[in-house]
């Protein structure tokens, strides 16, 4: 979970409103699932599955291919605490924010 942020005190009522208003959407999407996460970088050698690691210390809700370094598709499944399982199409070095 990610830290509140808090309103600064202020005497105008319309300018605390306002701050509030803001505020509570910022911490909104601070608690979004995807937000919470990490940038992975590897490097595919060919087209078999890869166990690639990853420090969230649980099992992740999803991976985003940030930058790819070629013309690639890729895809995975059953990824673990420890790793993300992905098959590349091609040779590549990828980006992943891993939430």
């Amino acid at each position: 979970m990610a830290a509140k942020l808090e309103i600064p005190h202020n005497e105008d009522e319309t300018l605390n409103r306002s701050l509030r208003l803001l505020l509570d959407r910022l911490n909104l999407l601070g608690d979004a699932a995807v937000v919470s996460g990490e940038l992975v970088t590897h490097t595919f050698a060919g087209t078999s599955e890869e166990s690639i690691p990853h420090k969230l210390g649980r099992k992740p809700r999803g991976c985003i291919p940030v930058g790819l370094s070629a013309a690639a598709t890729i895809h995975g499944r059953s990824h673990t605490d420890r790793y993300l399982k992905l098959t590349a199409s091609a040779v590549c070095t990828a980006d992943f924010w891993v939430f």
